[in-house]
Order: structure tokens, then sequence, then C-alpha cells
């Protein structure tokens, strides 16, 4: 409009008003219609008006129709390419993803599922998921790389989930995640590591085991120790090599951390001495992804095998139907009492009978023996409160495997008694006499704080027997004690026992065992042979930085009746008149021998007979000889020591397999073979000895000679007294001479063992129990009579404390769940009549019916 009108209605507005009402019409610059057309003008032009908008209309169609497929045509040639390359990142991300969880499944690191986003500088950017910690620290580093956030622009780098800070700020690295792997065999100088009483982790560990790992820096609080000891082993190998070179008291570079010690002779026996460390290491997962599990050097840390979430062993609790049935465990030692403890935290309350006395009352009676040779039939070093391993060395080793669950469930159950904590680290652990004194007493206070009694002094004289099944104990005072199960954990040593199971018709088996001598020497003699120019770190009371040296020899020897002959004659040859009755004994042992037919066959092969084992057994360092004998003319000796392990002796058993399968007795259907020759040969040697509880002993050299040795003796630990005897006529020829071939291959590997310093102490005969009393592997009963339960080193089943004390854990636990199946059965049985019952009511029957 003019006057105040919209600016395009002017002039056009009026030029499309005059084609729209016709030529008659006078339209002013308005676009007001003029009052002179007619209407019949008006008429003609609006039909020239319509005629003329449908042929605009027909062409603007065309137009468009035309103008869309060209739109059409344009944009399927350019989408195409984009959505092809579109497709191809699709692919390509969903395989980079699989690629990346499968690096981080390969190398042991959890992935942890983040979102990443790849950003540049302008608004695009693309989100994927990447593994955690592991892969983002490299990119987070260089700023290429961070966590899609909607809040974060274009122009900020991107960071971890929940971090946005400008590109200007500085990007730390996340954290990488920590694994942990145990290693073996990790090695220190003797000359750097804090020694024998150092339990933690020092800088020369922490040395090795960076180097172990190939980094430079490791913090020392990542380094759990594991166990350590002391290796002095022959070296092997490119060790071996090295050491072949070295000379008299000096070190030479064997291998790093490492020093090589021996003489200048052709033979000598240079050894490596280094402390030998397992260690549990935590270290990040770059480093984790290098290593290479190796089973026996390194391997990734399992909490359930290795670590103290393993399921602790002898705590299962009793679940029976009915009552807690009453048990009896016979004999206070490691088996017996275990067994008693699993029992009593599982809810019964058994009864322990004991022959001996508690310990305090039994270690006045050992004094009383050692002292003044006054022997006690039911209370000495074998009989009482802690077995014989309580007047030991108290060693804590064992070979049912060191880091099984129940191995380490019986050192955390010496320690919580009492015990110190180094035996959970210590590669050879053991308590000495000292320490088990003290941990049987609150051993002792627990078991009755749980409700179980003990009866002290209570030999058990028989068993009671019902219908095939054991009832009860009755002991030597006419006490009789009933009972639904008896676990039978006497020892070794109570033989009147093993003839009551033959009579009850128990099945018993012979077994082999080992006999020998007790060898002394002069512990500085063993620390310089094992430890050469650092025997001096040793100390005199135990507290050097050294431990007190031991030893662990063993080799085989040929057993054949040839051998046997030609053994006979060489002692013929160098012994006096009285070797003829041995050698008479040996043309007997020899006809006896099978034939060489005979010994080709499977039955003699697998017998073992084809050689003896000759071997150390309870080596005693810084320790001292004791009789364990049961009767004054019956003689037989232990070796035992201390904790610090101060003495000025060391000993240990020189002994040699024997059994029937040797041809060395006949059993001829008596199981109980076995006990008559040990019985035989502790006859011997305190007949040899003169009686009172005196030792017969011989040189080592004068023993390999066959002959008497002469005065003065070299001293001896063993306190009752030792006079000059002829071992060498105290065993069969056969064993003489295994034992014979043993001394010299043992004076060749360890010079200075068959010296002149070396005594030998007569006899060692209760290495093991010479009988088996056969078991059910699952159930753990015995097979003959019902409710018996046979353990530990008197049934055959073990061989030293720790063994023991397993073995009781076992057999306890076995009965337990046994009788909880076995009541759960009976009260299931039970409720299907009453269930039969209900049924008939409920559907109108009689029960009768």
């Amino acid at each position: 409009r003019t006057r105040g009108g919209p600016r395009h209605q002017r002039g056009g507005g009026g030029r499309r008003e005059l084609g729209r009402r016709g030529l008659g019409d006078r339209v002013d610059g308005n676009g007001r219609r003029g009052q002179e057309a007619s209407d019949e003008s008006g008429d003609r032009a609006r039909a020239l008006s319509v005629c003329s908008s449908q042929a605009v209309w027909a062409s603007n169609f065309r137009i468009r129709v035309a103008w869309e497929l060209c739109c059409a045509i344009g944009l399927h040639w350019l989408l195409l390419p984009i959505g092809i390359l579109v497709a191809k990142m699709a692919i390509f991300y969903a395989a980079a993803v699989l690629l990346l969880h499968a690096a981080s499944a390969y190398a042991f690191v959890p992935m942890v599922s983040n979102k990443w986003r790849i950003g540049t500088r302008t608004s695009m950017s693309i989100s994927m998921s990447m593994p955690g910690e592991k892969t983002a620290a490299p990119l987070a580093r260089r700023g290429r790389v961070g966590v899609d956030s909607p809040r974060s622009p274009s122009t900020r780098r991107l960071m971890p989930h929940g971090i946005v800070r400008s590109r200007h700020q500085r990007v730390p690295a996340p954290r990488l995640s920590l694994v942990e792997w145990r290693l073996w065999g990790v090695g220190t100088s003797v000359d750097e590591d804090g020694g024998q009483h150092t339990l933690t982790p020092s800088e020369a560990l922490r040395a090795a085991v960076a180097e172990r790992l190939g980094v430079d820096e490791l913090p020392l609080e990542h380094i759990r120790l594991v166990r350590k000891s002391l290796d002095a082993r022959k070296p092997r190998g490119r060790a071996a090599r090295a050491a072949r070179g070295a000379q008299t008291g000096t070190r030479r570079a064997g291998a790093k951390g490492t020093a090589v010690v021996g003489d200048a002779s052709p033979a000598s026996d240079a050894r490596v001495v280094r402390w030998d460390h397992v260690v549990d290491v935590r270290v990040d997962s770059r480093v984790a992804r290098r290593l290479k599990a190796q089973p026996g050097r390194q391997m990734p840390f399992d909490p359930v095998v290795m670590g103290d979430e393993a399921p602790s062993v002898g705590t299962v609790a009793w679940e029976g139907a009915g009552d807690a049935p009453r048990v009896v465990v016979v004999g206070a030692g490691p088996c017996g009492l275990f067994a008693a403890l699993t029992l009593a935290r599982a809810g019964l309350r058994p009864v322990v009978c004991e022959r001996g006395k508690t310990v305090e009352e039994r270690g006045r009676d050992v004094g009383a023996l050692i002292a003044r040779g006054r022997l006690s039939a039911d209370s000495n070093l074998c009989y009482g409160e802690g077995g014989a391993g309580t007047w030991s060395d108290g060693k804590l080793t064992t070979r049912i495997g060191r880091n099984s669950n129940e191995v380490r469930e019986v050192l955390k159950t010496l320690v919580h008694f009492g015990a110190p904590d180094r035996i959970l680290v210590d590669g050879k652990p053991h308590l000495g006499t000292d320490n088990l004194v003290r941990l049987l007493k609150g051993f002792r206070e627990e078991l009755v704080s749980l409700g179980a009694v003990f009866k002290w002094e209570g030999r058990v004289e028989s068993l009671m027997k019902t219908d095939g099944h054991i009832s009860g104990v009755r002991l030597a005072g006419g006490e009789e004690i009933c009972a639904d199960a008896v676990i039978l954990a006497t020892g070794h040593s109570c033989r009147e026992l093993y003839h009551q199971l033959h009579d009850l018709g128990v099945r018993l088996e012979p077994k082999d065992f080992a006999v020998g001598f007790r060898i002394e020497h002069p512990q500085p003699l063993i620390n310089r042979a094992q430890y050469g120019e650092y025997a001096s770190r040793v100390g005199k009371r135990g507290d050097g930085a050294l431990p007190a040296a031991s030893y662990r020899l063993a080799t085989t020897v040929a057993d054949s009746p040839d051998a046997t002959d030609n053994a006979a004659a060489t002692d013929d040859a160098n012994s006096n008149d009285d070797t003829n009755n041995g050698n008479n004994n040996a043309a007997a042992a020899a006809a006896k021998s099978p034939s060489a037919a005979e010994r080709a066959t499977k039955e003699w092969r697998s017998t073992g007979t084809d050689g003896r084992g000759c071997y150390s057994f309870c080596m005693c360092p810084g320790g001292q000889i004791v009789p364990t004998s049961l009767q004054e003319d019956e003689l037989c000796i232990n070796g035992m020591s201390f904790s610090k392990r101060a003495s000025a002796w060391a000993n240990a058993a020189l002994v040699v397999s024997v059994g029937h399968s040797y041809g060395d007795y006949e059993v001829d259907g008596n199981p109980l073979a076995g006990l008559d020759f040990q019985r035989e040969m502790e006859s011997r040697a305190a007949t040899m000895g003169g009686g009172e509880l005196v030792c017969p002993v011989q040189r080592a050299p004068d023993f390999l000679a066959g002959k008497m040795s002469e005065e003065p003796l070299p001293k001896s630990s063993y306190r009752r007294g030792v006079r000059s005897a002829p071992l060498h006529e105290l065993y069969p020829p056969k064993i003489t001479r295994a034992l014979r071939e043993a001394l010299r291959t043992f004076g060749k590997s360890m010079p200075g063992f068959a010296a002149e310093d070396a005594l030998l102490h007569g006899v060692e005969t209760r290495t093991s129990a010479p009988v088996q009393i056969v078991r059910d592997a699952d159930s753990c009963e015995s097979d003959g009579l019902r409710g018996l339960y046979p353990a530990g080193e008197g049934a055959g089943y073990a061989g030293g404390i720790v063994s023991a004390a397993v073995d009781g854990m076992r057999v306890a636990t076995a009965f337990i769940r046994a009788r909880a199946n076995a009541d759960a059965t009976v009260a299931a049985a039970a409720a299907q009549p009453a269930a039969k019952q209900s049924a008939s009511r409920a559907a109108g029957q009689s029960p009768e019916w």
C-alpha cells in the first residue's frame, strides 16, 4: 500500500489485479477496481485467466518432476560411496574390538569396558569400546584418546571417564592394574642377604626379583616372601662348569648372587652356596603380559591353590541327624592330637587315651632316663604327650607336598598354639624339643575347652568287639570306655597292640622299613664340607647368619646273590675269627635267595629287590643322640636337637631298606615277622653295649675295614656312655655290605663323612612301622573290624610329624562324613513308613491294610 500498506503491494499488486480482473477494469495505483468495466467483459477475462493458470500449472509440474528426478539420481550416486565407507568402518570397528578383547584375555588382564573417543579438533568423533587401562595408557599420554562425554567440546582433549580438561592441560596416564605372580628359585648371595633370621624381603631380594622380571624399578612392598631356604647342593650344568675351576678357599663367580667354594683336588666337591627364595610379586599389566607361565619357575598367582583363600582342612562340622557319636582316640602323638582337634572342632567330644604322661611329667621322666638311666616303661622318649616326635629334632619337612592345603593347615595350627612364625617361611622348618614342649600345653588346653577328655596313663589293654563291630576299649586299670568308633594312632612302638589286632582278625600286611646306625660327626666338619669358607658364619650358639649345616644323602646298592657271596668273602678276609658265624649266615641267605630265572619274573621285579636303598635319615644338626628303648635288654637310639641347634655334634641315621621282599626274614603267614627282626637287632645291640643302655660304637674306617676301634674313641653326645664294639657283626652280612657301600659312596660325595672323626652308634631300627594295618582308601575304616580307623605312622600311613598330623585329620574327617551320611540314610528310611501311614489315613485306609 502507498499509504501505510505493504511494500510488496505497490505497483506489482496492481498489475496482477489487472490481469485477473480483465482489460476493461480500471485499476488505480492502489489496485482498486474501476466502476466503468461492464459485467460482460469481466466474464471473458475470468475465463481467459483460468486457461492461463492451467497452462502455467502443467508447465511447472513437468519442471518439478524433472528436478526431483535429477535430485534423486544425484543423491544416489553421492550417497552410495558414503554408505560403502560406513559399512567398511563398521566391519573394521568390530574386528578391532574382537582383537583387543582377545589380546587382553591372552595377557591374563581383566577387561574393563570404557567408552573412548578418538578425537580431533573438528566436531566429528568416533566412539568405540576398548580394554580398560592397559590399552588406554599410551594413547591417553599422547592426548589422542579420551572418554566420550557430551560435555567435551571439539577444542578439548579427551580424558578417562568423568574427567574433562582443556587441551592445554597435561593429561596424566591412567593407573595400570597390578597382577600377582609367584616366582621360584630367586637366588641371593650369602654376602648380601640378612641371613637365617631375616624373613622379610631385603634389598638384595628386590634386585634379584627385578632382574628376573626385567624391570628397572620395583617397590619393596610389592614383594611377599613365601619361602626361604639355604641351597648348598652340588651344582649341575652351567653352574657345575663354572665351579670346576674353583681353588682352595677362593670365591668364583658361578652365577650372579652365588658363591662357589671347594678345594684344589680334581675331585673337588665345589658347591654353590646361596639363599633360595619363593616370592609373590605384584607387577603392572604391561610386565605381566611379557611373562610366560613356566611351572616350577613362574606362574600366575592362584589364591585358591597358593594363597590363604584355600579351603581349610579339618574344620568339617557334624551334621548328623541323630546324637553325636562317641569316638575314642588311642594315642596323643601328632596324629592322635590332630584327629581329636578335628573331631572337637566339628562338635564331637572325643576321649583321648594315652599310656604316657603329660609333657610336664614326661619331661622329668626323660631327664631321669638320660641322666641316671632310670627307664619308665610307659613314660619315656616314645610314650607320652606329643609322641616320639616331642624329643626329636622337630622336623616339619614332608614329602606329601610342602604347598598342599593340608600341610599349610598343620603349620598354621602349630603357629596358633605357640610355634614361631618362621616355620611358615623357612624352607626346612623345624621346631626343636623346647618349642614342642611349649606348644603342646596350648594344644591340650584348646582340646579341653572344646570338650575333649584325656585319659593320661591310660594304656589300652584290649579292644572290645561286638558282632564284628568295635564297641570300645578296655584300659589296663580295668576301666571300659564304650565307643562308636576308635581311631588307632598309637605310633610305631606299640608292639603288643599289633598282636591283639592280629588275634581280632584285622587284616595286617608286612611292610618294608629301614635299619642301620646313627653316625655322628663334629658339627664344624659338616659346616666346612657344606659351606666352605662361609662355615665361620654359622655361629657357636646357632645365632649366626647361616644355620648349622645339614645334609641328605641317598644311593642304591645292588643286591644280588653273587654280590652277597663276594661280600661274605670280603668280610672273612677283614675280620677276626668270630666272623665265621656271619659267613655261615651269608651262605644260608644266599641259598635262600631266588635264582636268576626267578629274578626275571614280574613279581620279583615289582618288589624292587634288584637294589637296596641306602640313605641318611632324620639328620639332626647341632643335636645329640638319645636312647629310645622300651626295655633295658633292648637298645634303640634316635637323634634330637633344640631349636637353636647349638650342640657341637651333628648326627643322622645311616640306614638301608630291609624286609621280607629282600629275603632278610621269612614271613610264613606271620605279618608281624618284622617286629621280631627289630627285637633281635635291638637285643644284639644291648648285648654289645654291656647293658645299662650303654651304646656300642665303632669308627667309620674301622667298620669298613671290619675291625674293632681302639681307645680313645672320639667324643660322643650320647650321655649314657659308649663302648667300642664290632658293629660290622651286628646285622646280617647282606645288610652290612649295603651299609659299607653306602658309607664309601657318601665319603666320596662329602669329604670327611667316613673319616676318623665319624663315629657309628648302634642301633637305629624304628625308622617306620614294619607292618601296615589295611584300611579302605575312602572311608579309612579297617579291613576286618568295622568302626576301627587305623591312622598315622603306627598304621603304616605316615612318616614324620607333619604327615602323621595330616593323616589324623584325614581319618577324622572321613569318619565324620561317613557317619553323617549313614545317619541321614537311616533317618530317611525311618521316615518312609510314617509317610506311608499318613497317605493311608488320608485315603481312608487302616495302617494295617
